[in-house]
């Protein structure tokens, strides 16, 4: 963290270090966020699905197909299996990441879950996939905070499942990393070192992340809450992550959970061609000016409390 501040102290090479990385993660996304559905079995209160209003469907392999392609040979580092869903409701999705490793053996796949529907066959399928890391979300260490929050869940059933599923990646002897995560926010803020220590023992990693507020949908619920108000810098995802929805649609950001801002589809451009179209870069230069209000999306967003320690946020601080 000290790194990542001092940054800001060494004056005109700021410059130049900008502009090298600028060009470097203009040539072609880190991260792809490809959601396999949008479909969901839970209803969880930091969540907007009942402004949903795109259409529910399932991602269809001549996507996925194309979204290959495009990436051969590209310096892609890893793709999410997730958008705006619960990825385990696509019925061929352990075809899905067997087809991209397949495709794109060195690219790292992460799923993340709600693990309601980890049963025994998924769970294999999952750990012979070619999967590099299932992450599942569990807020809260009792019933009552579990299944006030995650609505339509049921907290014993997840736990028994995220368990199991460690219990069998341990027998096989697979390399696949098993993360589990909870937000930190009034409801949940007292069982977080209770859960940090309860799942240390057992998931590879336990992550404690912030309450985002999906654009200002929602009051701000961190404990405590940020004492910044908006970005001080570019946001970073628009030169880090690319969202595809299932139908091959490309949003600005994971954020944008109903696709307002559409940069193009897959099926009919290449991710490069998206990557580094006119609408992309449009976008990208009112980030660095700071021009956010112009980016209604943009405007109320609180995903600056998740950055602002990054080494890029130190380096693009105005």
């Amino acid at each position: 963290m000290q790194f990542n501040k001092a940054i800001r102290a060494v004056g005109p090479l700021r410059g130049g270090l900008q502009k090298l990385i600028l060009n470097k993660r203009l040539k072609f996304p880190k991260l792809i966020s490809l959601e396999l559905t949008n479909a969901c079995n839970a209803r969880c209160i930091m969540c907007p699905r009942d402004q949903l209003s795109r259409k529910i469907g399932n991602i269809g392999m001549d996507v996925v197909e194309k979204l290959c392609a495009d990436a051969v040979g590209r310096p892609l580092d890893k793709i999410n299996l997730f958008g705006f869903g619960e990825s385990l409701l696509h019925p061929r999705i352990i075809d899905i990441i067997g087809r991209i490793k397949t495709s794109l053996p060195a690219v790292k796949l992460n799923l993340s879950t709600n693990a309601q529907l980890l049963d025994d066959k998924l769970s294999v399928g999952l750990l012979g996939s070619g999967i590099d890391r299932i992450n599942i979300d569990i807020d809260g260490v009792t019933r009552q905070t579990y299944e006030g929050i995650r609505k339509q869940l049921d907290f014993d059933r997840v736990n028994s499942n995220a368990k199991h599923l460690i219990a069998m990646r341990n027998e096989l002897h697979s390399r696949v990393k098993i993360s589990v995560t909870i937000i930190d926010m009034d409801v949940t803020h007292r069982e977080v070192p209770v859960f940090r220590e309860a799942w240390s023992h057992l998931a590879d990693t336990v992550y404690v992340n912030h309450y985002n507020t999906w654009v200002g949908i929602f009051p701000d619920r961190n404990t405590p809450i940020t004492d910044m108000d908006q970005f001080a810098f570019p946001c970073k995802n628009p030169w880090k992550e690319m969202i595809v929805n299932y139908d091959g649609s490309v949003a600005f950001c994971c954020m944008d959970f109903n696709s307002t801002i559409v940069l193009g589809n897959i099926k009919d451009q290449t991710v490069e061609q998206i990557w580094r179209g006119e609408k992309m870069e449009r976008l990208r230069q009112l980030h660095l000016e700071g021009r956010y209000s112009e980016i209604p999306l943009c405007s109320t967003c609180n995903e600056f409390i998740f950055q602002s320690d990054s080494f890029w946020a130190n380096l693009f601080h105005r």
